[in-house]
């Protein structure tokens, strides 16, 4: 299976970079090439340019997971979701509840802290479409990838994920 791992960017040189340079090599272990679609317009980053970009640089790819720099996900759980997607043809979000980590969470996990993260949880979300998807070729062609014309933060993935769910079929967990 052709796996791409997409991932929108725009370097700050201060804590999205640290953020990356730590997920990076835990992503690496998936064992596919991971493309990075930089933003560097001046302007509003714009993920849905970054996330098209990554694509072209990826050319011909079978499945992409569709992944947000700063996060982590079990590994094991993207490769069963990678593989649940190509039995079904659908979008797979390879988890139930997003969870975002406070900053001193973060700087303790990012300095080898084995503890149980859930004391550190400031934000979760049972509906999250966004942060590691899982998305079959034939789904992006028929979408069309991305819309540019949202710019700034938010409502991109939303909208690429009900045109999908509205063309293809609903998303699975």
């Amino acid at each position: 299976m052709d796996v791409a791992v997409l991932v929108p960017r725009r370097s700050d040189k201060g804590p999205r970079d640290v953020l990356w340079n730590y997920t990076r090599p835990y992503w690496e272990d998936l064992g596919f090439e991971i493309f990075e679609g930089d933003h560097t317009d001046n302007g509003p980053f714009n993920r849905s340019a970054a996330l098209n970009t990554a694509s072209d640089l990826a050319g011909d790819w079978e499945y992409a997971i569709l992944l947000d720099s700063d996060v982590l996900v079990n590994l094991d759980t993207v490769r069963r979701a990678i593989e649940y997607s190509s039995r079904t043809g659908r979008i797979v979000h390879p988890f139930r509840v997003w969870k975002g980590l406070d900053q001193h969470h973060t700087n303790l996990v990012m300095q080898g802290f084995k503890g149980s993260w859930e004391g550190g949880v400031k934000l979760s979300y049972w509906t999250n479409i966004s942060a590691c998807v899982v998305v079959p070729r034939s789904v992006w062609d028929t979408v069309g990838g991305f819309d540019e014309r949202f710019v700034g933060w938010g409502w991109e993935d939303s909208a690429f994920m009900w045109a999908s769910d509205c063309l293809v079929g609903n998303h699975l967990r």
